[in-house]
């Protein structure tokens, strides 16, 4: 069993990392802040394709895109598994409501598996912007990971059930995006296939093999974090970055180039976080308060 150091080394300043595949799901509501960070992903983040996973409901939402950008129907990237399929397992805590948290976790792990030439690509959240051009991998070719202010132990303790690491140090990763090494991803992935045995995809053993307890119980960005941490500590830095999640309440209203430019002053990065916006809380709460039935009708109308 792995154990992850406390010792890790502050990443240096690199040079441009050359382009890279980037990875974000995006919901309906994110759809304004995607615009945006399709402007922004080859200048500022290097891309070399933008790959949006989403229902191909939203794919006419988009025109005009640049042809660097490329969509995926998002019930076709996992064999076996939809998002239909993950609300129906009422016997996996947390479900329905829950099930397009973890959907679009499994759905960025995933994507690889399509283009089997990637050696990395990045992940990054579609509600979130770069308001600076940022690296991901220093001067040696090491991923940089950075660093959040936040510990939620479920998380660590479905890494621990998974994967057989145990985090040592009070340390999280969860900053909207992880530059991800495919060879060290495929580990993870069959890792977690030989401890479950079984015919089922990997994603499907994650959430068949959680706590069961009725809260988010897993996070990819955690867990590519420390497992590489602990199994390739040599192939991975760490760094702290400037950055906030509280993009919406700072600019109270969508954001512009102007107001992007003022954030960029103090932050490299910005989340638009939905669940920030009042009038969606008031909404989330009047849903809870639903019968199945009718909450159902409404995810379907999504």
């Amino acid at each position: 069993m792995h154990t992850i150091s406390c010792e890790i080394r502050q990443a240096i300043t690199p040079p441009r990392s050359d382009l890279l595949p980037v990875v974000t799901a995006c919901r309906k509501r994110d759809i304004p802040t995607l615009r945006i960070l399709v402007d922004r992903a080859a200048s500022h983040l290097g891309a070399s394709e933008l790959h949006i996973i989403t229902h191909r409901s939203n794919f006419g939402t988009f025109k005009s895109m640049p042809s660097f950008v490329r969509f995926h129907d998002q019930d076709s990237v996992i064999p076996g598994m939809t998002l239909e399929s993950l609300r129906s397992r009422t016997d996996i805590a947390a479900m329905p409501l829950a099930a397009g948290w973890y959907f679009q976790q499994l759905l960025k792990m995933s994507l690889r598996e399509h283009f089997p030439e990637w050696k990395r690509f990045l992940i990054w959240d579609s509600d979130t912007l770069p308001l600076r051009q940022i690296e991901f991998f220093d001067t040696e070719g090491r991923l940089i990971f950075t660093r959040a202010d936040e510990w939620h132990g479920p998380y660590f303790r479905s890494i621990e059930n998974l994967l057989g690491i145990i985090p040592t140090c009070r340390q999280s990763f969860i900053t909207q995006h992880i530059p991800v090494d495919v060879d060290i991803l495929r580990e993870i992935q069959s890792h977690i296939d030989s401890r479950f045995k079984g015919q089922k995809h990997w994603a499907w053993k994650i959430m068949e093999n959680l706590p069961p307890i009725d809260q988010n119980c897993f996070s990819e960005y955690e867990t590519i974090a420390h497992y590489s941490l602990a199994v390739h500590p040599t192939r991975c830095v760490v760094r702290d970055l400037p950055w906030t999640r509280h993009g919406r309440q700072l600019v109270r209203s969508r954001p512009n180039e102007r107001k992007l430019d003022f954030l960029s002053q103090q932050y490299a990065f910005a989340a638009f976080e939905s669940s920030e916006n009042p009038v969606r809380r008031v909404a989330l709460s009047l849903y809870q308060r639903l019968p199945e039935a009718i909450r159902k009708v409404i995810r379907r109308s999504r």
